[in-house]
């Protein structure tokens, strides 16, 4: 087996150093195991810069960790609208409830309002057959109270007769004590005047007739 001597810069050995501490193995073996491994590389790549591709393998590695993130934020993203889903479907459910409860009462309330309008045209129809007896009472009732009207006329009239009748009998009366009391002056004062003459003066004046 042959051997290969390259000079290498303290950093370069202190970074294959580092490397052969973490491989367990010697400085030799590790160089080995990493020649070969750039060799086949090289055979990978088709004569393709190794440098080159691990600048590219860089990129890609920073490209592929981008892509995570996005990845990741997208699974995030999915995960919040899962989350929104199942609430919207939440909210969903409740509006279907809702609005269940909403069309059996819509139904109620459309069943009580006709009912309503069944008692109000019943109310109208009651209404309408008690005006119609209103009416016929009040034709039967007009020639009465036309009746009553006049009868009222006439006991006003009767009572200013009756009225007028008093007064005229109180004045009636008024003239008869008058006259009355007049009389009973004259045949007071006839009385006076009018006692028997004597048979004497009957006989002269021939009065005896008068006195029979």
């Amino acid at each position: 087996m042959q051997r290969i001597h390259a000079p290498f810069d303290e950093l370069t050995l202190a970074q294959i150093d580092q490397e052969v501490e973490k491989s367990g193995t010697s400085r030799a073996q590790w160089l080995s195991s990493a020649i070969g491994a750039y060799l086949r590389l090289l055979e990978l790549s088709k004569g393709a810069d190794p440098a080159q591709m691990a600048q590219d393998v860089a990129q890609l590695r920073i490209t592929n960790k981008s892509l995570q993130d996005d990845l990741d934020s997208l699974r995030e993203e999915i995960q919040h609208l899962k989350v929104s889903e199942e609430k919207a479907r939440g909210e969903a459910a409740q509006m279907i409830q809702e609005l269940a409860q909403l069309r059996t009462t819509n139904e109620s309330q459309w069943k009580e309002n006709q009912r309503l309008k069944k008692s109000e045209q019943s109310a109208l129809e009651d209404v309408a057959q008690t005006r119609r007896k209103l009416g016929a009472l009040e034709d039967q009732i007009a020639p009465s109270a036309a009746e009553l009207e006049k009868a009222r006329s006439d006991m006003i009239l009767l009572q200013h007769d009756q009225a007028h009748f008093l007064d005229t009998i109180k004045l009636k009366d008024q003239e008869i004590a008058f006259l009355q009391a007049h009389i009973a002056q004259l045949t007071q004062s006839i009385s006076q005047f009018a006692l028997k003459p004597g048979e004497e003066e009957i006989k002269k004046k021939g009065w005896w007739r008068f006195w029979k």
